[in-house]
């Protein structure tokens, strides 16, 4: 027989660095959207627009991974979850 090589705490760890991940994207997205919005209180004109496109590109693009990176995090707890059981047993 085999013998497993595993840890649940490594797995735990990993998932919380990468719930530690999808908060700072959160946390950035939300201070590049006050910026541009601060920005806007003295600046409105075509620039500012092209700015604002900018930005939201940019937002777009820290938002696109958290869908996958919410996944590995569910995967990474049923590993977790199952090693457990298994380790247990």
């Amino acid at each position: 027989m085999s013998r497993v090589q595993g840890s649940p705490e490594i797995l735990a760890q990993i998932a919380e660095q990468i719930k530690k991940v999808i908060h700072g994207l959160e946390h950035t997205i939300n201070s590049l959207s006050t910026a541009y919005r601060i920005a806007g209180n003295g600046w409105n004109d075509s620039k500012y627009i092209q700015l604002g496109e900018a930005v939201n590109q940019a937002i777009r693009a820290m938002k696109s991974p958290v869908p996958d990176l919410q996944v590995a995090i569910q995967k990474i707890k049923k590993m977790e979850a199952d090693l457990l059981a298994y380790l247990a047993s």
